[in-house]
């Protein structure tokens, strides 16, 4: 009889300790460079909207999975900070070498909205900072 009270209270410890995985959403360019489209992926989207966020955005800077597909960055980049402050996401990307940039800023900016819009519900507008700079409004 006590069995199944210690069962449940470990379940209960599991899940609250580890989470579950859910899947995102995540958006990339095509092989042209000219649209983006998508791949699901098990990502643990889990704590604060910032937390989640962060999650997200670093699936994206690790790439696509899918071979054709492109990613959002050539060469090394870092994320910087990501804060969530009245409604508006801030996030900032830091990206050594710019000029190696082969994806539009603005459709950079697109993946990581549509990405957040379908995987993190709630997470508002998006203010994009690139090394520092925002990019778009």
């Amino acid at each position: 009889m006590l069995v199944l009270p210690i069962l449940a209270a470990v379940a209960i410890l599991a899940f609250g300790l580890w989470g579950r995985t859910g899947n995102a959403k995540l958006y990339f360019a095509d092989r042209h460079y000219k649209s983006l489209v998508m791949e699901t992926r098990a990502a643990p989207l889990l704590g604060s909207m910032e937390e989640r966020a962060e999650e997200l955005m670093s699936e994206l800077l690790l790439g696509p999975m899918e071979p054709y597909n492109q990613p959002l960055i050539q060469g090394d980049a870092r994320l910087g900070s990501v804060m969530h402050r009245g409604g508006t996401l801030f996030i900032d990307v830091e990206i050594v070498d710019l000029a190696e940039q082969k994806l539009p800023f603005d459709l950079f900016k697109k993946a990581i909205e549509q990405s957040l819009s379908s995987s993190v519900p709630g997470s508002g507008k998006l203010e994009l900072y690139i090394n520092g700079h925002q990019i778009g409004s």
